[in-house]
């Protein structure tokens, strides 16, 4: 993961036959976009829920670009 250009980014690869939790630092999920999209679109991603400032999707194998705007001060 890394903050860059007013963006945090977080870059996965999940491997074969598996699947993973990832917490996204967000306040709602339509935060979130996955390759582009929204998150909870994304094939291979399911939003799962809120916990406190996190949000909480399972993610099945592959490679994923998720990226959340950061709030300006």
């Amino acid at each position: 993961w890394k903050r860059a250009d007013g963006q945090f980014q977080l870059d996965i690869t999940v491997p074969a036959n598996t699947t993973v939790t990832v917490y996204v630092p967000a306040k709602s999920a339509e935060m979130v976009t996955e390759g582009g999209r929204p998150a909870g679109e994304a094939e291979g991603v399911k939003f799962v829920r809120i916990d406190g400032e996190m949000a909480v999707f399972d993610v099945a194998s592959g490679r994923y670009s998720f990226r959340v705007p950061i709030p300006r001060n």
